[in-house]
C-alpha cells in the first residue's frame, strides 16, 4: 500500500475540514471534498474522492460511517489503482471480516460478503 501518499492525502482532508487527529475522516468528508474539487477543477482530487467511496462502499464496505485508513492508502495513489488484483484485496477484506469483526458483531459479516456476491452475479451474468 502506498503509505506516504495516504498520509499526504489525510493531511489534506483534515485540513480541508479543521479536523483533528482522533477525529475520522467521515463519506460526508468525502463527498464536501468531491465538491471542493470540483469547484477548483481538482480532478486528481474528485477522481480519489471516488475511489475513496467506492473502496468504503463496495470494494471494502464497513458498518462504520467513516473512511478506513487501509482505503485512503489505496486511493491515495491513483497510478497505484491499476496494478491493484481487486478480487484478491476483495476477498481478504472478508477474511480480514470473519477474524476482527465478526466475533464481535455478526452483521459485519453480511457487509463483507457483498463484495463476494457482487462477484458471483457478475460471473453468471456474463458468461
Amino acid at each position: 500500500m502506498p503509505e506516504v501518499a495516504g498520509t499526504e492525502l489525510v493531511q489534506l482532508l483534515r485540513a480541508l475540514f479543521d479536523l483533528g487527529p482522533k477525529d475520522h475522516i467521515t463519506n460526508n468528508h468525502i463527498l464536501s471534498a468531491t465538491e471542493y474539487a470540483k469547484k477548483f477543477d481538482d480532478v486528481h482530487l474528485e477522481v480519489t474522492c471516488f475511489f475513496l467511496l467506492l473502496f468504503n462502499g463496495l470494494l471494502m464496505p464497513r458498518t462504520a460511517q467513516y473512511i478506513s485508513v487501509r482505503s485512503i492508502g489505496y486511493a491515495a495513489d491513483l497510478e497505484w489503482i491499476g496494478k491493484v488484483n481487486w478480487c484478491k484485496l476483495a476477498l481478504d477484506n472478508i477474511a480480514l471480516s470473519f477474524v476482527c469483526r465478526s466475533v464481535y458483531n455478526p452483521a459485519t459479516l453480511l457487509v463483507s460478503f457483498f463484495p463476494l456476491i457482487l462477484h458471483f452475479s457478475w460471473d453468471t451474468f456474463t458468461l
